[in-house]
């Protein structure tokens, strides 16, 4: 129940961003992907988190063609800008539903697809990637946790 509630919630309240760098002080959720079919992988960068400490990924996959494979990952940018660290933890998506994870210190992981026990850094990248050409329809946003 909790699962489709906060699901509800979160489709309630996207709102469009675009597919550059981006900063965000006091906007809290962020559409990385509408919804469509995609074939092909993006990064979205997030230049200030807005001192967040945390975050809700969150996929919501309605139609897979053949064995398509989508890959969520998030790269802590060093301050620069330039040279990237992948953080583990995140599930392939394989097939169609909800997804969501949490990049959190503190938080429980029930009912979530994945908890990465981490602080949100202030620079960062998401990544889909998609692993062949095959297409998939889904949306992706992320929504800043403030507190922690």
């Amino acid at each position: 129940m909790f699962k489709k509630l906060l699901f509800a919630a979160l489709a309630a309240l996207l709102v469009a961003g675009p597919a550059a760098a981006l900063e965000y002080t006091s906007q809290d959720i962020v559409t990385l992907r509408a919804s469509a079919a995609h074939t092909t992988t993006t990064t979205v960068q997030f230049v200030n988190n807005g001192n967040h400490c945390g975050a809700y990924i969150y996929v919501d996959v309605t139609a897979e063609v053949d064995t398509a494979t989508l890959t969520v990952t998030m790269d802590i940018v060093e301050a620069s800008g330039g040279a990237t660290v992948q953080i583990d933890g995140f599930t392939a998506i394989t097939a169609t539903g909800e997804y969501v994870w949490i990049i959190h210190p503190v938080l429980d992981a029930t009912l979530i697809t994945d908890l990465i026990i981490f602080i949100l850094p202030q620079r960062f990248n998401i990544v889909l990637t998609h692993a062949d050409a095959d297409a998939f329809t889904y949306s992706a946003s992320i929504q800043f946790i403030k507190s922690c």
